[in-house]
């Protein structure tokens, strides 16, 4: 026992860490997939604001070089000629249009010669004449002779540049720019998309081109790396805090140097942070740093908080069930010790309807002399003693087939030729239907007794001893007989006169509790109908035995059951002087069989339910599949009891669905293809949880777990049957699941109407179901709606 409780708490540990571990699967997975959304909107944002710049850059390149006055401008001073008057005219010509493009962003518009040299500034027009070729923009224009744009630091300026060429007369004369600062491209997009935002460029760029002091000024380094430089105020009233970033300094390192976007959140003095880093990519391509967007979002601690809840939550039911499976596990185990006080005292064996042995237990086996591999599967007539007349066999199944309990005295024959005497109860096991599918014998083995009572006749007969003598051995026997049972005498009215010893021990009640006294007023069993003691009383009556179990209450308030021969006793007039009782005490065997029966009942309807609410099904969709199954197996012709059987295992047809996923289960839309892989295979999972059974009903519903899904045509699943090689069970419970599911709302559909249901079935006839369930559905379809009506949620 003690290893069975360590087993339990390892697989109860097991599944609490692999819940856990589902549960931070799924918030991983989720809050990815969130990141990987904000990373998308922002790589949008940033692409979506440099390439509207260019088209805005490109438009007024096009509009300045539609004057063909600069083209000449720009060739002229290529030769050195008249380049102060040229720098006179090209401000002239363009100077109102530069301070309207100051307005609109763009810092600098800015002439270059063939050569790469400076030629006029408009935003410092004292400063030309230097070389510019130490710049990636203005070397590849001059090299490609292609427009050049993108992210470039100079010696005082960081931003986008947009470099355009010049020709004159088809031929390469300089080239033009643009520039367009960061910071507005920035507020472009905070704009759409309100954050914090900063910027960070490599050092490697940053000191080999930035002016120390200019350096100095606007950028520090940046705190998750030293190779980076971080600008001190891209956004003067929003800088982002680098506080913030403490508790993912270390993710910020791993990432930083792979040159693609990530992000990453951070929970800090209560709130949480969702920090975006963006690569910057300079005119030649290559990652020149990355803009940083920080932002306030409390959607992944929601998403933390309700998968902790999830978690409790499962904890909780995990706790529950596991209660409940501790319970039960303690009174099967009670059942188990009573089963076993059992066998080793009384003769049990059950048989089917044919009589063939379905279950002996040891004490049978010990007497008879045969193993049980002898008599499982065998008619009980193996053990039959060929001194028993037919006659008693004849009235005995009469008795048993008609729903009634069947007492009596056989001689039965051991493997050895040897035999043995029982007195015999056989009682007919009804389902909560009220129709018998098993017989159950209790026999007591009254073998010496019987030759005891064998010797004393024939020393009565033989012997010349006195008659006190043998009236003294009569009366010890029979004291040993009464101390085996309860006995009870009464007058013809009903008031007791008589009760031995073991009356009292079974009742509870003493002698002068009950001498004088009727007894029915103080036994009776209320759930006992008076039609019952109306038979009763005619049959004794009429000067017959009454054989029968009643169930009394003792004194304790227990209901207990007694195994009663009534015989009336007649003076020599035949009248009726009195009745005479004998009773056998039967509780601990009928209340062993009723609590194997709930217990199993209670276990396969659990079962079923917990299947169905993981998916947000009601309890009264098992209820409508089973009724409706039973239904299609009675029509199709089956058993009474296979209808019976089918109607209890039916339930669990989705019971496998403990085991899928709930972001798979639960799915508000349609399945993607590795969805419905996972989904497919609760028939496989249901099967292997009951298919170890050796109970019919668990059976049958490892079978209808397993083939429900299939389809007639062989397209289902799990193994692709095909036709009749597909169980009954499986093929009536397809048609009443799908008649069921398909006009129910479910977590991925709405309820379909009557008239697409009925066109599912003509069309699916002889391809997704047997033709002529489908048959028998239309046929008994007034009896199908009965049902639904009666059982709607």
């Amino acid at each position: 026992m003690g290893k069975i409780i360590n087993k339990e708490r390892i697989i109860l540990i097991l599944t609490i860490l692999s819940i856990g571990l589902i549960l931070y699967f799924e918030f991983t997975y989720k809050k990815n997939l969130y990141l990987a959304e904000k990373i998308y909107d922002l790589q949008l944002q940033y692409s979506e604001k440099v390439i509207s710049n260019k088209r805005v850059v490109e438009t007024l390149f096009h509009e300045l070089l539609e004057n063909h006055e600069i083209a000449s401008i720009i060739n002229e001073s290529n030769a050195g000629l008249n380049r102060d008057s040229n720098r006179e005219k090209l401000y002239i010509l363009l100077n109102e249009r530069y301070k309207r493009m100051e307005k609109s962003g763009i810092l600098q518009l800015h002439f270059h010669l063939a050569d790469g040299e400076s030629f006029f500034r408009f935003h410092k027009q004292g400063k030309f004449g230097d070389t510019l070729l130490f710049r990636e923009s203005i070397k590849k224009v001059i090299e490609t002779k292609q427009p050049v744009y993108g992210f470039e630091v100079g010696k005082y300026f960081d931003g986008f540049r947009y470099v355009y060429p010049i020709f004159h007369n088809e031929e390469y004369v300089g080239s033009v720019e643009l520039s367009i600062s960061v910071l507005s491209v920035i507020e472009q997009m905070k704009e759409s998309l309100d954050a914090d935002y900063s910027i960070i460029i490599k050092k490697s760029i940053m000191e080999s081109r930035v002016v120390k002091d200019h350096l100095k000024k606007y950028y520090h380094e940046f705190c998750a790396s030293d190779k980076y430089y971080m600008s001190n105020n891209i956004h003067a009233n929003n800088i982002i805090s680098t506080g913030s970033m403490k508790s993912i300094m270390g993710y910020i390192t791993d990432n930083i140097g792979k040159n693609k976007a990530f992000a990453q959140d951070s929970f800090n003095l209560g709130k949480n942070k969702i920090f975006i880093f963006v690569p910057i990519e300079d005119v030649a391509g290559n990652t020149a740093g990355y803009v940083i967007s920080s932002r306030d979002d409390n959607a992944i601690y929601n998403m933390l908080i309700v998968e902790l809840i999830k978690y409790l939550i499962a904890l909780f039911a995990l706790m529950i069930i596991f209660y409940f499976y501790r319970q039960s596990r303690q009174k099967t185990n009670t059942i188990e010790q009573l089963q076993n006080a059992i066998d080793k005292t009384t003769l049990v064996s059950k048989t089917d309807l044919r009589g063939k042995i379905t279950y002996v237990n040891d004490a049978f086996v010990k007497l008879s002399g045969y193993s049980k591999e002898d008599l499982l599967g065998k008619p009980h007539s193996i053990v039959r003693h060929s001194d028993t007349p037919p006659e008693v066999f004849k009235e005995m199944w009469t008795t048993i087939q008609i729903g009634q309990i069947w007492h009596g005295k056989i001689k039965n024959r051991k493997k050895d030729g040897g035999y043995y005497i029982v007195d015999v109860n056989i009682f007919p096991i009804k389902n909560d239907k009220n129709v018998i599918v098993e017989y159950i014998a209790i026999r007591h083995d009254i073998t010496e007794l019987e030759e005891l009572k064998e010797l004393l006749t024939k020393e009565l007969s033989t012997s010349n001893q006195s008659l006190q003598d043998k009236m003294n051995l009569l009366a010890q026997y029979e004291k040993a007989i009464e101390s085996a049972a309860s006995f009870t005498r009464t007058d013809e009215n009903g008031v007791i006169t008589y009760i031995n010893e073991t009356h009292e021990k079974i009742t509870g009640f003493k002698k002068e509790e009950l001498l004088g006294k009727r007894h029915t007023p103080l036994l009776r069993d209320k759930s006992v109908t008076d039609e019952f003691y109306k038979n009763l009383w005619d049959t004794v009556k009429s000067k017959k035995n009454f054989n029968g179990v009643i169930s009394n209450v003792a004194k304790d308030g227990r209901t207990i059951y007694l195994d009663t021969l009534i015989v009336p006793i007649l003076d020599l007039n035949g009248d009726i002087v009195e009745y005479m009782s004998i009773q056998y005490d039967i509780s601990d065997v009928i209340n062993v069989h009723k609590e194997i029966e709930e217990t199993q009942r209670e276990v396969i309807y659990k079962m079923g339910e917990i299947g169905e609410s993981r998916s947000k099904e009601t309890g009264n969709h098992v209820k409508r599949v089973a009724e409706y199954s039973k239904l299609l197996a009675c029509k199709y012709g089956l058993p009474k009891e296979e209808s019976e059987l089918l109607y209890d295992a039916s339930p669990m047809h989705d019971i496998g669905k403990v085991g899928i996923p709930d972001n798979v289960l639960k799915k508000p839309g349609k399945l993607d293809a590795d969805e419905w892989e996972i989904m497919r295979t609760h028939s496989e999972i249901g099967y292997n949880v009951l298919k170890g059974s050796n109970r019919d009903i668990l059976k049958a519903a490892a079978t209808v777990a397993y083939e429900h899904h299939e389809k007639y045509d062989g397209s289902g699943y799990p193994n692709g049957l095909k036709g009749e090689n597909i169980h009954i069970y499986g093929r009536i419970t397809a048609v009443a699941d799908v008649f069921d599911a398909l006009g129910s709302d479910r977590a991925y559909k709405k309820a379909w109407s009557d008239e697409e249901i009925f066109e599912l079935f003509r069309n699916g006839k002889g391809t997704h179901f047997d033709p002529k369930l489908v048959d028998l559905f239309f046929e008994n379809l007034d009896d199908f709606l009965e049902i639904r009506d009666k059982l709607r949620d």
